[in-house]
C-alpha cells in the first residue's frame, strides 16, 4: 500500500510533465511500429522522475533514442506471440470437440502469462544495467515469479482494461500509464531488485 501512496504522491507532484509526456508517447506511438521505443522512452522519463535526477522532458526523447533498438525488438517479441496465441485461442476454441477447446484454452493461458511478463518488460529494460534483452527478460521472469499475485491482481486488470476498451485510451494515457510505470519503478527501485 505504501508503494501506491508514494506513486500517487509522485504522480501529482509532476502531473503536468507526466501529462505532456503521455501526449508525446501517444504521438510517437501513432505509427504502430514506434510504440516500443516510445514506451521505453516514457519508462526512462518516469525512472528519471523517481530517481529525482531531473524531470525535464528532454529525458523522454533521450530515452527513446537510447532504447530505440531494444524498444523495437521488445515490441516485436511481445506483440507477435501475443497475437498468434490470441488468434489460436479464438480459432481452436470455436472448433467442435474437446481437443480443439483444450488447445484453445492452453493458448489463452499462455497469452495471459505473456501479458503478465510484458508488464515488467520496459521497466526492467530501463533498470537493467546493460540494457540487454536477455537480462531484461530474466528480470521480468524473476519479478513475475516473486510477485505473481501482485502482478495478477494489481497490474493485470489495468492491462486488460486498456486492451478491451477504446474509450479507456485517454484514461490510459493520462492516468493508468503513468501510475503503472511509477508503481513498477518504485517497486523495482525501492527494493533494489535490478537483476535476478
Amino acid at each position: 500500500m505504501r508503494i501506491l501512496a508514494r506513486s500517487f504522491k509522485q504522480y501529482f507532484y509532476h502531473l503536468f510533465k507526466i501529462l505532456i509526456a503521455g501526449v508525446l508517447w501517444l504521438i510517437l506511438s501513432l505509427p504502430i511500429v514506434t510504440i516500443g521505443p516510445a514506451t521505453a522512452g516514457y519508462s526512462h522519463y518516469v525512472f528519471q522522475i523517481i530517481n529525482r535526477e531531473d524531470s525535464r522532458l528532454i529525458h523522454f526523447f533521450s530515452g527513446v533514442k537510447q532504447y530505440l533498438k531494444q524498444g523495437f525488438l521488445l515490441a516485436i517479441i511481445i506483440t507477435l506471440p501475443s497475437l498468434i496465441l490470441l488468434a489460436n485461442f479464438i480459432y481452436f476454441f470455436q472448433q467442435p470437440g474437446f481437443l480443439g477447446k483444450a488447445y484453445g484454452m492452453l493458448c489463452f493461458y499462455c497469452f495471459i502469462a505473456l501479458i503478465l511478463v510484458s508488464q515488467y518488460v520496459f521497466t526492467a529494460l530501463v533498470q537493467t544495467s546493460s540494457g540487454s534483452l536477455k537480462e531484461t527478460f530474466q528480470t521480468c521472469l524473476y519479478m513475475l515469479k516473486h510477485n505473481f499475485w501482485q502482478g495478477l491482481f494489481l497490474l493485470f486488470p489495468l492491462t486488460m482494461i486498456t486492451l478491451i476498451s477504446i474509450p479507456t485510451l485517454i484514461a490510459f494515457i493520462f492516468v493508468m500509464l503513468p501510475v503503472h510505470f511509477l508503481i513498477m519503478h518504485y517497486y523495482l527501485f525501492g527494493k533494489k531488485v535490478l537483476t535476478p
